[in-house]
């Protein structure tokens, strides 16, 4: 294959990756499921960091809630400053850095109303970064403005590889909102809505057939401790039997419909304004 073929090729190779990534998340609303999200996409930032968020967003880009958070580090970057610190920032984000109402997927720098980013808040995110691609997609409701948003940020020369973040997550942001779909759902996730660490674990050993005394045995609790985070799960997961409990930690949602997607094949190369067909 000459170098051209490998370029043609390389976006599709690396949004088939992320893409598998992305359809392997966890189904069910877990703590670290943002965090999980950011690793993802984690090819597409080579040395760096990707951030996702779930948050409400208004039409110039301010966020007016928060509702989750996650992020990834590349192993080999040795970041300014570590990952809990990257998230307590984006926690406290005021805008996304851009005009929401534009376009869904671009560098910042380059999106509509982005031009001042790095002299804001999350220029002192990713000091070290040269490039950053954002991507926004709304999520539920429709006209609620709740979306998820993804940035990734690296130190690598802009050039192949920006183009490259841009192209992948354009093409692989629709699985990640029908995976966050299926994981959390329509509505705005409340406190009651997040599995806790212990039900995830659970909820894990339910899914390996095991029953209540021999989980509690597995984790040294007693039977009733056990059966109340069961009972916690089938209230937070929406379950009446186990069997329906056990479907949700699967990926199977009644009330979940597969929206149509770009095919893997359709991955838009940005700017030069070719198809990898």
């Amino acid at each position: 294959m000459d170098g051209q073929l490998q370029l043609l090729a390389e976006p599709t190779r690396v949004a088939a990756e992320v893409a598998s990534s992305i359809g392997r998340l966890v189904a069910v609303a877990t703590l670290d499921w943002c965090d999980r999200a950011a690793a993802c996409f984690i090819p597409v930032a080579p040395g760096g960091v990707v951030g996702v968020l779930i948050a409400s967003v208004s039409a110039d880009g301010s966020i007016t809630s928060h509702e989750a958070t996650g992020v990834s580090l590349d192993p080999a970057r040795t970041p300014l400053a570590g990952a809990g610190h990257i998230t307590s920032v984006l926690d406290r984000l005021g805008a996304i850095g851009w005009n929401a109402t534009a376009e869904r997927v671009g560098m910042l720098g380059e999106l509509p109303g982005s031009g001042g980013w790095r002299d804001g808040e999350l220029g002192g995110v990713w000091p070290n970064a040269n490039w950053t691609a954002a991507g926004i997609a709304p999520f539920g409701r429709t006209g609620a403005g709740r979306s998820v948003i993804v940035y990734a940020a690296s130190p690598e020369p802009v050039g192949r590889a920006s183009t490259l973040a841009q192209a992948v997550l354009d093409a692989t942001l629709p699985l990640l909102i029908d995976r966050a779909l299926m994981a959390i759902g329509e509505e705005p996730a409340s406190a009651a809505t997040w599995l806790t660490a212990r039900e995830q674990q659970v909820l894990e050993q339910l899914t390996l057939g095991h029953s209540v005394r021999q989980i509690a045995e597995r984790f040294g609790r007693s039977p009733y401790t056990v059966h109340d985070h069961v009972k916690s799960l089938h209230r937070k997961l929406h379950a009446s039997t186990r069997g329906q409990l056990v479907a949700r930690a699967l990926g199977y949602r009644e009330d979940h419909q597969i929206r149509e997607t770009k095919p893997m094949g359709a991955v838009r190369i940005g700017a030069t304004g070719r198809d990898d067909q």
